[in-house]
């Protein structure tokens, strides 16, 4: 008698990246903060928050979370570093406004809540909370950039790695 093998089937990770906030994205290049609209750090896009819950725009393993809270580090599966950052002067704040739901290290699925903000706070402060995703050390044109006017967090794909 022959045993019976199954064979695992290897899945091909998605290189796709999602919003990682639900929110209307912009191109980089309109944002406030002229480092990231240059594309120094790399390819990316940006949103304008419509909620609260900042989420892995992929799944993977979350590899930072910066001691202020306002920003993560997330590989994907496809062995993409992805670098999520929150607001404009927020990492000043040391924390204050941020939740961290996640711990650095950890397995995360797509749209899985990383950060929670909390609005009344910023908001009272008038805090700019145009949230990047960037790609670190990528270059214009390795990645097809998708604009989205109600992207939703996990669920709208915003960019993909171009083959």
């Amino acid at each position: 008698m022959k045993p019976n093998f199954k064979r695992k089937e290897r899945r091909t990770p998605d290189r796709r990246l999602y919003a990682p906030v639900s929110g209307r994205a912009i191109p980089l290049n309109l944002v406030s903060d002229p480092v990231y609209a240059a594309r120094m750090y790399g390819e990316g896009i940006a949103l304008e928050p419509a909620e609260d819950l900042i989420c892995a725009p992929s799944a993977g393993t979350l590899c930072l979370i910066s001691s202020s809270c306002h920003a993560f580090g997330l590989e994907t599966e496809a062995g993409e570093k992805v670098y999520v950052h929150v607001g404009f002067g927020t990492s000043e704040l040391r924390g204050k406004g941020f939740e961290v739901l996640a711990s650095e290290g950890s397995k995360v699925k797509c749209g899985q809540p990383i950060l929670r903000l909390d609005r009344k706070f910023f908001e009272m402060r008038g805090t700019d909370l145009t949230t990047l995703m960037v790609i670190p050390a990528s270059r214009i044109g390795d990645y097809k950039i998708m604009e989205s006017d109600s992207a939703q967090a996990g669920k709208t794909p915003l960019m993909e790695r171009k083959a």
